[in-house]
């Protein structure tokens, strides 16, 4: 059966108080019309689909080279450490103190870049989820949900699935891997 009906205690008032309907839009209980709901899992789509697994890839490469300079920095901030403790007993107390307060700046300075990196990939990796949102998965939603019928789709973190054949979840990944398989993103 192509079409699944999901019995809705609260469908009247659900419809009646939905935000999302426009006053031209009948409520689809006030009309007499059941209701149909499909259900993904987002977190599928998430860590399936091609262009997911591409943006996370991408993310982790980027996050991998942070985690190389930051290694690359520690080593060299040892180094000069014990330089600077084997220093101390030729030093005066004052030049001892100015060398290591520039050593502490510098190491602050190095953390804080290295975290600003790692936040700007983040952002990066989120604008190109939300450009992915936008320009393919809202259509890609339409798409399999009329497809089906339904009035609506929800994710599987919303909606408690009873009835398995309401799940398009495949259908989505499926979708989604034959619109876009790889999405490019730059850290700014």
């Amino acid at each position: 059966m192509k079409k699944l009906l999901l019995a809705l205690a609260f469908v009247g008032a659900a419809c009646s108080s939905a935000p999302a309907m426009s006053a031209s839009d009948p409520a689809p209980a006030a009309a007499g019309k059941s209701v149909f709901i499909g259900v993904f899992d987002l977190n599928r789509v998430n860590s399936d689909a091609k262009v997911m697994k591409s943006l996370s890839r991408q993310r982790d490469k980027e996050l991998d080279k942070i985690k190389a300079e930051l290694e690359s920095k520690r080593k060299e901030f040892e180094k000069r450490e014990g330089d600077l403790r084997a220093k101390q007993v030729v030093m005066s107390p004052e030049a001892f103190g100015r060398d290591v307060a520039q050593f502490q700046k510098e190491v602050r300075e190095a953390e804080v870049a290295l975290q600003k990196k790692g936040e700007a990939i983040e952002r990066s990796f989120i604008e190109a989820l939300r450009k992915l949102q936008n320009d393919y998965m809202d259509g890609i939603y339409r798409q399999v949900g009329n497809k089906h019928g339904f009035d609506m789709l929800l994710t599987n973190q919303s909606a408690y699935l009873l009835n398995s054949k309401l799940d398009v979840t495949d259908e989505v990944i499926k979708a989604l891997d034959e619109k876009i398989k790889d999405m490019k993103f730059e850290v700014k």
